[in-house]
């Protein structure tokens, strides 16, 4: 298999691990990425004799839109229904389907928080966290010590 078909998937979201792998499998220009290769798929797991492996999951499972590029990315266990089987990982099935919500007009994520905001109607939960954190602190100007 040559690297520019390697697709990688990650078993078990417990912990930063997760995260911080998919980020340098995805992430061209990391120090440690490996040609061609992309994280295509997680496997919620963890360990289940572990309380903080359990209580962990979903913590890093929120993280893993942003790395697949996309609004929404739902873990579920059991049967899915209409997935279809991941090639190369047994067991593992994905489905694809248009997000939820509204499209923010910001990131142009999708959301079921879009509407929310009376100041901000058009904005995502994460797009107006972005903006109270500019008007809390005002805008970095070029040639300022923030940057």
């Amino acid at each position: 298999m040559l690297a520019a078909d390697l697709r990688v998937g990650i078993i078990g979201t417990d912990t930063s691990h997760a995260t911080a792998f998919t980020k340098i499998l995805n992430d061209p220009t990391a120090q440690d990425h490996v040609a061609g290769a992309h994280v295509v798929a997680a496997y919620q797991g963890g360990s289940a004799d572990i309380e903080e492996s359990r209580s962990r999951v979903e913590k890093y499972a929120a993280e893993l839109p942003a790395f697949f590029i996309v609004s929404q990315v739902e873990i579920a266990s059991g049967e899915i229904a209409g997935g279809s089987p991941a090639p190369g990982m047994e067991g593992l099935r994905i489905r694809a389907e248009r997000a939820h919500g509204k499209k923010c007009e910001r990131c142009w994520n999708y959301s079921t928080h879009v509407g929310e905001s009376a100041d901000y109607p058009t904005l995502c939960e994460r797009c107006l966290k972005a903006i109270d954190e500019i008007e809390r602190d005002g805008p970095i100007r070029a040639g300022s010590a923030s940057l």
